[in-house]
């Protein structure tokens, strides 16, 4: 029999006397611990037995992996590279949409302020009322063509999809959690991610019984030695 089918065996076995196990008097707590104390220096012998086995096939996967990391190290490099390059001409490119549709813009409402003026002018110098009438009204309704920001690079060019992308850095957590609980509350547990340890430190070592938001209790537990 193989090491590793005594060890389950036995394992089988000890599952088995605890399943059974049960406490009404001192005497059968006070064997429920001798039983824990079995199954902890079952737990080591195990543990024992596999780690030379997973030594081996960490020692195994470290190889592979840093073969894998020298391999993709430079295409990272080199993606990061052109990414950043592409970007530089994206950003360049947008920069001159947006300086021309600022000057169009401005041209038109340059065109649009001369209209309106040349049509002031006529209405001052109209003859009737009702001829001053009709080019006041026209004045008013003299606008500014509106100017929509043309990117000059399309949407797909080749392997490459031009997209926006949205970042978002946190500045400063206190003002973001008095607001992010003031104007949503529904969505903070979704966002923050509290961990139970830190939080566990946090109760004990200020010695809390209660706080806001907090259920906090004592329960029984045991500590084990082989």
């Amino acid at each position: 029999m193989s090491k590793d089918v005594e060890l389950k065996n036995q394992a089988l076995t000890l599952k088995e006397r605890c399943t059974a196990v049960v406490i009404s008097t001192p005497a059968a707590y006070e064997a429920a611990g001798e039983l824990l104390k079995d199954l902890k220096t079952m737990e080591k012998t195990i543990v024992e037995h596999f780690k030379p086995l997973k030594q081996a096939i960490d020692a195994s996967k470290k190889v592979v992996l840093d073969q894998e990391k020298a391999a993709l190290g430079p295409v990272q490099e080199a993606d990061g590279i052109l990414r950043k390059t592409v970007r530089a001409y994206l950003d360049e490119e947008d920069r001159k949409a947006q300086e021309e549709a600022d000057r169009q813009r401005r041209a038109n409402d340059l065109a649009a302020e001369k209209e309106r003026e040349k049509l002031l002018n006529r209405a001052a110098n109209a003859k009737t009322e009702e001829k001053q009438e009709e080019l006041l009204e026209k004045a008013e309704m003299v606008y500014a063509a509106p100017v929509a920001v043309e990117h000059a690079v399309d949407k797909t060019v080749g392997g490459i999809t031009r997209k926006m992308e949205t970042v978002v850095t946190l500045q400063s957590i206190i003002p973001f959690l008095t607001a992010l609980i003031e104007k949503n509350p529904g969505a903070v547990p979704g966002i923050i991610d509290i961990k139970s340890g830190p939080l566990k430190a946090f109760v004990k070592t200020n010695g809390l019984k209660t706080f806001p938001g907090l259920l906090i209790t004592e329960q029984a537990a045991i500590s084990v030695r082989a």
